[in-house]
């Protein structure tokens, strides 16, 4: 669990426990194992390298209790009773696509008889990493014994050792080499017919041409090869929310089928705020792609983003959409409400508020909220006319004048 970062132990192996002629192995199998992680463009393998040293004596891998008081040179020499090397080998296959994109460079450090490298290799795609510490010699003088412990400091304090793969079509797809990325795509399909992925990167690859029809063909083919893939769900709801020339949420999209895939993929994973929140942002339109129209499913949305914590909503860098939703469906007083439970208001919030009060006490009282939030001129003035133009939008126009006007 501390090693791989894993919960999820699938099985393990061990050999020659008993043969005392040749190490022992331990061969351990993990799932969800975050030491190694990425998503559709990269993926990167991390190795931490301090816990290599973690056999050494405990004066060398530690700092002084107070790193203010000049340190105590050690005057005797150091003897390590027990032979120490201590070897890791790393054998990293990454996934089908994908292609390492620099090998980490390595090093060699001796001190006082001691040894400790890393080094790095490259070969048909596979990478294999190996760090090793050697204790040459168990006595050492005081001056070598200081000289290793900087040096064992130093290597404990360094960063971890960040493998990472690019994949090929993915990066092509970025610049803009759409030709060159379906090629790449349709050759892992074909190498793996079953996979749900690679239907999914060629329908993001068809959009990204404006090809919608096809793209849609390929996205439908995603969900039906793997039905419980919650990407494959997201990218259909994704590909149907653009129209057949690719264009993103524009006359033509598909909005009941984007819907109905958005909730699938929420079935999926109901803890999943960004699928969440997503689909609260698709209720907001309608099928013609207009945003808080009387046709759009508003109360819907606004239900989908109470059950967001604020904080996550801000994450999601939707924070104002809640309150957005409520202003335009004319809920001025849960719009208020609302607010009130927030510790701080972004301009957007500051906005909603001033025009939820002009719509339901009028500008004046506006007007001295607006005062009273410690805004400068600037900020007041910018405050001011956001409130206004919402107001525009509801038709509220003599309120919406006053506040644009002040």
């Amino acid at each position: 669990k501390e090693a791989y970062l894993s919960d999820h132990l699938v099985g393990y192996e061990t050999k020659n426990l008993k043969d005392l002629s040749r190490p022992p192995e331990l061969t351990l199998r993990a799932r969800e194992a975050t030491r190694g992680s990425g998503d559709r463009q990269e993926l990167a393998v991390a190795i931490f390298p301090a816990a290599l040293t973690d056999r050494l004596p405990a004066w060398l891998r530690t700092e002084d209790e107070d790193p203010k008081k000049p340190h105590k040179k050690r005057k005797a020499d150091l003897a390590i009773f027990e032979p120490v090397r201590h070897e890791w080998h790393y054998r990293i296959q990454p996934a089908p696509g994908f292609q390492l994109r620099e090998l980490p460079a390595a090093s060699q450090i001796i001190a006082g008889g001691t040894t400790l490298e890393k080094s790095f290799a490259e070969k048909d795609g596979v990478v294999t990493a190996s760090l090793s510490l050697d204790i040459g010699r168990r006595r050492m003088t005081a001056a070598e014994a200081e000289e290793l412990r900087e040096k064992v400091l130093a290597w404990r304090k360094a960063d971890p050792i960040l493998i990472y793969f690019d994949h090929t079509g993915e990066k092509l797809l970025r610049a803009g080499d759409v030709k060159g990325a379906l090629a790449e795509f349709r050759r892992l399909s074909q190498a793996d017919s079953k996979s749900a992925l690679q239907r999914t990167r060629i329908a993001r690859a068809y959009l990204a041409a404006g090809l919608g029809e096809s793209a849609r063909r390929e996205a439908r083919q995603a969900v039906e090869l793997d039905p419980k893939s919650l990407d494959a769900w997201m990218t259909l709801a994704s590909v149907l929310e653009h129209d057949l020339l690719g264009r993103f949420r524009e006359p033509g999209l598909d909005w009941p089928g984007a819907l109905k895939a958005w909730e699938k993929a929420l079935e999926l994973e109901p803890e999943n705020n960004t699928v969440r929140g997503n689909y609260a942002i698709a209720l907001e339109y309608d099928a013609r792609a207009q945003r808080y129209s009387p046709q759009a499913r508003l109360a819907d949305a606004i239900a989908q983003y109470r059950k967001i914590k604020p904080e996550e909503l801000d994450k999601l860098q939707i924070g104002n959409n809640l309150g957005m939703a409520l202003l335009r469906s004319g809920q001025f007083a849960e719009l208020l409400e609302y607010l009130a439970t927030l510790p701080k208001l972004s301009a957007g919030g500051q906005a909603q508020k001033v025009a939820a009060l002009a719509a339901t006490k009028g500008a004046t009282a506006a007007l001295e909220e607006a005062s009273k939030m410690g805004l400068n001129e600037q900020t007041r003035s910018a405050v001011l006319a956001s409130a206004g133009q919402f107001l525009l939008t509801l038709r509220l126009y003599p309120p919406a004048g006053q506040l644009i006007g002040a």
